[in-house]
């Protein structure tokens, strides 16, 4: 069984495949490298989150 990761994004609960399109589609549009992906998922998830809430979620990714 495979836990599946939330965020917020704008205050609204999103599920980690919306997280994941939102990534492939930056990939594909700016032509980033999969290496960089990893500061683009932490500020998706976190860019509208209080900082104890951040933490949070930090703990979540590790």
């Amino acid at each position: 069984m495979s836990a599946r990761l939330v965020g917020l994004v704008g205050g609204v609960v999103v599920s980690s495949g919306f997280i994941y399109s939102l990534r492939r589609n930056i990939e594909k549009d700016l032509n980033i490298h999969r290496e960089n992906l990893a500061d683009i998922d932490y500020e998706l998830k976190t860019a509208f989150l209080p900082e104890h809430e951040q933490a949070i979620i930090d703990v979540i990714i590790l």
